[in-house]
């Protein structure tokens, strides 16, 4: 096919390997805390200090060849929930550094926030819970209630929850059933592990939430593998525009499709006669353009590839668009418009097709139209893939599009999600009023998202496989320019 350059490879050669799982504590019976490190020598760090309710945090931690490891987090906001008043003094900016000797312990300091020294152990690799020994990840269904938990090779567990402001954790048991207990000072957390590495269960007390997750190793391949947005077309700020971001190291096959004729097999009698499907690169070139499958010379690819992506067959009038192709990591942009100017209501999808990869995913998704009613309602839809639930967070932009210069936007924009079967799991208005505000915000900056305002609506929820239904509307049924987003968390 050719000549392509490869991307610079690192190379890291590891002196000597601390893998493995630590417990121990922070001085003064100030807290506990454990340490998860990889065979690479990464690892996350998990700390939970009872007295101000606060946890100290790094799923990026590296361990030097010498054993060494720091790590630094920002100040912890007190809360104004009146129910939550010891965290009204929650840590200041801490730092731990430590080291790992070579007899398997670890010393170290925290400062800052919280003054103490470090002691632990590390767990034998050997014992009743080898089987389940890791990382774990599990969050509820309709909200942004999460679990970390460290589990190691005999008997040993940690955890850290947190259920909108509030958080709990320390140490506890695991069982060579897999079942793990830890009790803390405010909420009780039992999970059970299951053979596949998927963990389940809830966390009961002040913190209650039902949870559930996957071990690092399942979640790392873990995706949203597609997702589609119907909408108006309009013209103007009325165009649909469709960006998604690709990322890891590699070229990713996608599909791009812009339904319109075919939407009237679906009973939609306002559907798009000629749409045009354009797509553009994160400089704004563009890169690829569709003006209907029967004019595209791979129209038998492009049906093979949604056959296998197990999209619905498009009609045989040939007007609906579509690209398949292959793009390197980076932003992308595909626009849909009418031809010559028509209006009417598509749909707009995205298919990844390439395999399960730890290092390559359609990061986020986004979809900017016109939210209006009935058929002209904006919807997005997911579909997750796999045996294990994947977080993610959706967003409803409507007022928060106004500092980019757009008028006519959606006004309080809500935002509501089913499953297949039409039942709600969750619903969402105003952000900056809900509960999980806190994770939203920390979840759109660590996300690369820009900043939304007061007004605009935004989810975190954990989604088990299957397909969602995300729509946006106004409750007054006002209408205007929104985006919607779905981004894949960690």
């Amino acid at each position: 096919q050719g000549a392509v350059t490869s991307s610079a490879g690192t190379l890291r050669v590891i002196a000597k390997s601390y893998a493995g799982t630590y417990f121990g504590t922070v001085s003064g019976g100030q807290g506990s805390f454990a340490l998860y490190v990889r065979d690479d020598n990464t690892g996350v760090f998990l700390a939970y200090l009872p007295g101000s309710q606060s946890p100290i945090s790094s799923f990026n931690l590296l361990v030097g060849d010498t054993g060494t490891f720091s790590l630094s987090q920002s100040a912890i906001a007190g809360s104004s929930d009146e129910s939550d008043r010891p965290r009204a003094a929650a840590l200041a900016a801490t730092n731990v550094s430590g080291t790992i000797a070579a007899d398997g312990s670890i010393t170290g300091t925290v400062s800052g926030g919280a003054t103490g020294t470090l002691s632990a152990t590390r767990a034998s690799a050997v014992g009743t819970t080898q089987a389940v020994a890791g990382f774990y990840r599990s969050a509820a269904a309709g909200n942004g209630s999460v679990a970390y938990t460290i589990v190691g090779g005999s008997g040993q567990a940690f955890a850290l929850t947190q259920v909108g402001t509030a958080v709990d954790g320390g140490t506890g048991t695991a069982t060579a059933a897999g079942v793990v207990t830890v009790a803390g000072s405010r909420s009780t957390l039992t999970q059970t592990i299951a053979t596949s590495g998927t963990i389940s269960g809830s966390s009961t007390g002040t913190l209650a939430a039902t949870l559930t997750g996957a071990n690092e190793e399942t979640l790392a391949v873990q995706r949203v593998a597609n997702i589609s947005s119907r909408a108006r077309i309009t013209s103007g700020a009325g165009l649909a525009i469709a960006g998604f971001v690709i990322n890891g190291n590699e070229a990713k096959p996608v599909l791009i499709r812009a339904v319109g004729p075919t939407l009237a097999s679906f009973g939609l009698s306002s559907a798009l006669s000629a749409p045009v499907l354009d797509l553009f690169n994160g400089a704004g070139t563009k890169i690829a353009t569709n003006t209907g499958v029967a004019s595209a010379p791979n129209g038998a690819a492009i049906a093979a590839a949604g056959t296998a992506a197990g999209a619905f067959a498009l009609g045989n009038s040939g007007a609906d668009s579509a690209i398949l192709t292959t793009l390197a990591p980076g932003a992308y942009t595909a626009q849909v418009s009418g031809a010559n100017s028509a209006q009417g209501v598509a749909l707009i999808e995205v298919y990844d097709l390439s395999p399960a990869s730890t290092a390559q995913k359609l990061f986020n998704i986004s979809t900017r139209a016109t939210a209006g009613t009935g058929d002209a309602t904006l919807t997005a839809g997911i579909v997750v893939t796999g045996n294990a639930s994947k977080r993610v967070m959706i967003r409803a932009v409507g007022p928060g599009l106004a500092q980019f210069g757009l008028t006519g936007t959606l006004p309080a924009p809500v935002l509501v999600l089913t499953n297949q079967s039409g039942q709600t799991v969750a619903t969402g208005s105003n952000w900056s009023a809900s509960a999980d505000a806190a994770a939203i915000s920390a979840a759109s900056a660590q996300s690369g998202a820009f900043p939304m305002v007061a007004g605009d609506a935004a989810m975190i929820v954990n989604l088990a496989p299957g397909a969602y239904t995300a729509q946006v509307t106004n409750a007054a049924g006002a209408t205007g320019v929104a985006l919607v987003e779905v981004y894949e968390l960690p």
